[in-house]
């Protein structure tokens, strides 16, 4: 898997890996979190894949730190490869503390792979939550058949092809569809309960200021900075 580039497409710095002199590994999530990101992804888009996150993990622990911090600035990511790095950062909790700070977005996969650190900063202006899951389809027919085009589609299975942008879906498919993104939601709101208890009015994919989500218990403590929350651990 490509690492991250150096500087993205504007010439912009893409943060790396960094240790403070007292041992702190800061690990940077910035931008939408892509399995299997390439180094051109990353580069063009400013996303970052899960095994940029989890090499940093492991070059920190190598590296001896003594803690390690999440530096979050994420809308969130891919259902693939999420729970996997959620659990290596409750694997590796158990070995050396690691926090998050949100300084300004930590939403959906940001929130779901970071649940179980020691504790969780934010600035007041952050925005937090997002929790649950979508997917997306795009039907096109109507406009095909204004076009007098019409798109032949042989499939194997009523679900084999659901969610082809030429044909509108039928209500089996929407039914499969549907539980598919429940079930995996559900997986996501089981894994924050489990470290954040969360009553589930919250848990309805809407998101919070600094401030609530600290009512609520998305976040430990309210910070001014990134420096301020290094001060504290």
């Amino acid at each position: 898997m490509a690492k991250r580039p150096a500087h993205d497409r504007y010439g912009d710095s893409i943060p790396a890996l960094e240790m403070t002199d007292d041992g702190i590994a800061i690990v940077p999530v910035h931008g939408a979190m892509v399995k299997g990101a390439t180094g051109s992804d990353k580069y063009r888009y400013g996303v970052t894949s899960h095994s940029d996150i989890e090499d940093d993990l492991d070059e920190s622990l190598a590296r001896g730190a003594r803690a390690i911090l999440l530096d979050i600035n994420s809308p969130g990511g891919t259902v693939a490869g999420t729970p996997e790095l959620a659990a290596k950062v409750d694997k590796i909790g158990g070995v050396v503390d690691i926090y998050s700070f949100n300084g300004q977005l930590s939403a959906s996969a940001a929130e779901y792979f970071s649940a179980g650190v020691s504790a969780r900063f934010g600035v007041r202006s952050s925005i937090n939550g997002s929790i649950g899951t979508i997917l997306q389809t795009l039907d096109i027919s109507k406009m095909l058949d204004m076009m007098g085009v019409t798109v032949n589609v042989f499939a194997s299975g009523k679900y084999k092809g659901t969610g082809n942008p030429v044909k509108p879906m039928t209500d089996d498919q929407r039914e499969y569809v549907q539980s598919l993104v429940k079930k995996m939601g559900g997986e996501f709101k089981d894994h924050m309960q489990m470290h954040r208890p969360l009553q589930d009015e919250h848990l309805q994919g809407q998101v919070f200021t600094g401030q609530q989500a600290l009512d609520i218990g998305l976040l430990d403590q309210i910070v001014s900075s990134r420096a301020e929350v290094l001060s504290l651990i």
